[in-house]
C-alpha cells in the first residue's frame, strides 16, 4: 500500500530540531491521488532544500567524541570540504527513486567508511591486490559532518529509458525522463578518520587526499560530483580544541584527587592563574590562615601552601619582598614559625 499521511501532526516541512533523515525517508507526504498515485518528487526535494539544522552543539559534541576516540586509538583525522555536489546512497529505495544515507543519531548525511575504503582500493589497486590487506590492517571510520549540512536538489535526465530497461535499442526518439535527486551542496565539511599502523596511516593520508581531490567519492563522480579539498586550518583548530579538552579533563582528575582545601586553592587560581591567586591571597587566604576557629595544623598547612606558591611564582619577592609583600610574607612566616 502507498503510505498516505493525512494526519495533521505530520509537518509539511522539516523542522529545525527533527531527525531530518527519518523525516526524509519515512514521512513522504507528496503523493497525488489524481494521477495514478504519482509522487510529487520536485516538491519533496524542494522541501528538503529548505531544511536548516540548528543544533550545532550536538554536532560539535559528536565530532569531539570521535576525535577523542581516534586520539586514544593513536589514529589520524583530516577535514575535507566538498567542492562539487556530493551524494551517496543513490541506490537506496525512496519515492523519488534515489535515496541518501543518513546518520541514525544526527539525521544528517554522512559518508560510510565502506565507501571510503572502496574508493581508496579502486585508486590504489597496485598496493591492495588482496582485499584483506585493507580490512585487517586498517580501520576506516564513517566521515561525519563538522557542522549543519546544506542540501540541494539536482536532476539527471536519462534519454534512453527503454534501452536501460533492456526493452529496446537506443535511439534519439525516446522521451527524456528528468529524475530529481538530493545532494549535499558544495562547501560542506566532513571529518575523515582512520586507525592503523603508522606506516599505513602515512600512505593513506596521501592516497585519501589524492582520491578525494582527483577521483572523487560517492555517486556520479564521472560527471564531477563528489570532489573535495583538504582544509588544514580546521584540522589544526580541532587539534587545539582536543588538547584543551584533554587538559581540562586532566585538571578535573587532578582536582578529584586533592583535599577540599587544595581544591579551594586551585579554584582560586593557585595552579594556573598567578594574578587571580595573588588577589585571592590578599583578600581571603591570609585572613583564613589566621582564623582562630582553625586548628593549628590547618593554619600551618595553609601557610605552607602560600609559601610554596610564592617560591614557585614569585621567588624573588619571597627572598627580598617589596613594600607590598613584606607584611603578607611576614604573616605567613609567623604561622610557620620562621620569624
Amino acid at each position: 500500500m502507498i503510505p498516505l499521511y493525512a494526519h495533521s501532526d505530520i509537518p509539511n516541512r522539516p523542522l529545525p530540531h527533527v531527525n531530518f533523515g527519518l523525516w526524509y525517508d519515512k514521512f513522504c507526504n507528496q503523493w497525488s491521488t489524481t494521477d495514478s498515485w504519482s509522487f510529487k518528487k520536485d516538491q519533496w526535494i524542494a522541501q528538503a532544500e529548505s531544511f536548516h539544522f540548528v543544533d550545532k552543539e550536538l554536532i560539535s559534541s559528536f565530532v569531539q567524541r570521535r576525535i577523542q576516540m581516534i586520539q586514544t586509538l593513536e589514529g589520524r583525522f583530516w577535514v575535507f570540504e566538498t567542492l562539487t555536489p556530493f551524494v551517496t546512497g543513490l541506490g537506496r529505495t525512496h519515492p523519488v527513486e534515489n535515496g541518501m544515507v543518513w546518520d541514525y543519531l544526527l539525521g544528517l548525511p554522512f559518508i560510510p567508511g565502506s565507501s571510503i575504503k572502496g574508493a581508496l582500493m579502486a585508486s590504489n589497486r597496485q598496493y591492495f591486490e588482496r582485499r584483506y590487506d585493507m580490512t585487517e590492517r586498517l580501520t576506516i571510520f564513517d566521515a561525519i559532518p563538522l557542522g549543519p549540512i546544506s542540501l540541494s536538489g539536482e536532476v539527471m535526465t536519462p534519454h534512453y529509458g527503454p534501452y536501460y530497461q533492456a526493452k529496446d535499442t537506443p535511439g534519439d526518439w525516446f522521451n527524456p525522463t528528468p529524475i530529481p535527486f538530493l545532494t549535499v551542496k558544495e562547501g560542506q565539511r566532513f571529518l575523515f578518520s582512520i586507525v592503523g599502523s603508522p606506516e599505513l596511516q602515512d600512505r593513506i593520508e596521501e592516497w585519501l587526499e589524492e582520491t578525494l581531490t582527483c577521483t572523487g567519492l560517492g555517486a556520479k563522480t564521472a560527471v564531477a560530483f563528489g570532489r573535495f579539498r583538504r582544509v588544514k586550518s580546521d584540522e589544526e583548530r580541532l587539534q587545539r580544541e582536543l588538547e584543551e579538552v584533554l587538559a581540562q579533563k586532566r585538571q578535573a582528575e587532578q582536582m578529584q584527587a586533592l583535599s577540599p582545601l587544595e581544591q579551594e586553592l586551585w579554584a582560586d587560581g593557585y595552579q594556573d592563574n598567578p594574578e587571580r591567586f595573588m588577589q585571592a591571597l590578599t583578600q581571603k587566604w591570609l585572613a583564613k590562615m589566621e582564623d582562630e576557629a582553625l586548628l593549628e595544623n590547618e593554619k600551618v598547612l595553609i601557610a605552607q601552601k602560600l609559601k610554596d606558591w610564592y617560591m614557585t611564582n614569585k621567588l624573588q619577592e619571597w627572598k627580598k619582598p617589596n613594600k607590598k609583600n613584606q607584611q603578607k610574607i611576614a604573616r605567613i612566616k609567623k604561622i610557620l614559625g620562621e620569624i
